[in-house]
């Protein structure tokens, strides 16, 4: 529907920061590395224990290789 509000979660935020990871076959470690996070820190982030601070987007997206809005493209959505 043309105009309509998309709705997107935190947890789709994070449901596509840990496909991202899996689809380009990185490890953790080396994107919280990448991204400024220590290792502990960021995978509290991706399993709820920690919430993830709308500043650290832009350093995630770059360790993931990505334009920030890939974070927020809803499940199936194409570029």
């Amino acid at each position: 529907m043309k105009g309509a509000r998309r709705i997107i979660t935190y947890s789709n935020i994070i449901t596509n920061i840990k496909k991202l990871i899996k689809n380009k076959g990185l490890k953790q470690s080396f994107v919280a590395k990448q991204a400024g996070f220590n290792s502990q820190s960021f995978s509290d982030i991706l399993n709820g224990r920690k919430l993830l601070r709308v500043e650290h987007l832009p350093e995630l997206a770059d360790a993931l290789g990505v334009e920030i809005e890939e974070l927020f493209r809803e499940a199936g959505e194409k570029e």
